[in-house]
């Protein structure tokens, strides 16, 4: 459903439809975690479920390495 395309220079990564080929935004590093920024060019149009979860998906695949250390830092014993 989604393709995403890393782009090396400004740490970003692309996000675009396999389907359509449309940009639908980026996800972006601010403070060593990836956050997802829309398209400032596609402002119509609805998210469908399957989107939200995949986008959601990609995004927690791109935030593992922090979580992890975060999550084992506060649960340290």
């Amino acid at each position: 459903m989604l393709q995403i395309t890393e782009k090396i220079k400004d740490q970003t990564y692309e996000i675009s439809l396999v389907s359509t080929g449309i940009i639908v935004g980026e996800f972006i590093k601010v403070d060593g975690f990836y956050y997802f920024s829309e398209s400032k060019n596609r402002v119509w149009g609805m998210w469908s479920q399957e989107f939200l979860e995949s986008l959601t998906n990609e995004l927690r695949k791109l935030n593992k390495e922090l979580n992890d250390s975060i999550d084992e830092y506060f649960n340290f014993q």
